[in-house]
């Protein structure tokens, strides 16, 4: 995980893409909600998540399969960093309750992300003119 002051720097950057207009999208993290190398932490089982699709001034892009079921590859949770924005509020509540999370994984109080997903299994790329599957 990268500082907290070189996080804050890159989000900096990032604020100054979006006044100018520019929308920038990453995605959540190929690695599931265990990251690259496990959960870790202090408790070493809480989930960790990616950078820098948990910054609040990106839009993080999760992963789907098929008809719109979220792809187990995909990172996403609850920023370790960023508090909750108010308008995530209720949505988070309601996913709370209606899922059955492990409480101590994750920071009930930090941003959840993906903000939006697209399928990320099973779907053509063309580059260049040429198919890639």
């Amino acid at each position: 995980m990268c500082s907290f002051n070189w996080a804050n720097r890159i989000n900096a950057e990032f604020m100054k893409a979006g006044v100018r207009g520019i929308s920038l999208l990453f995605a959540a993290g190929d690695s599931g909600a265990a990251g690259d190398n496990g959960c870790s932490g202090p408790k070493h089982n809480e989930f960790v998540p990616q950078w820098p699709s948990g910054s609040p001034y990106v839009t993080a892009v999760g992963g789907t399969l098929g008809n719109e079921t979220a792809v187990g590859l995909g990172s996403g949770g609850f920023s370790n960093r960023w508090a909750r924005p108010a308008w995530q509020k209720d949505a988070v509540e309601t996913h709370k309750k209606t899922t059955k999370l492990p409480t101590n994984a994750f920071n009930a109080t930090g941003r959840g992300f993906p903000d939006i997903s697209a399928q990320a299994i099973d779907f053509i790329v063309v580059m260049l003119g040429n198919l890639i599957y």
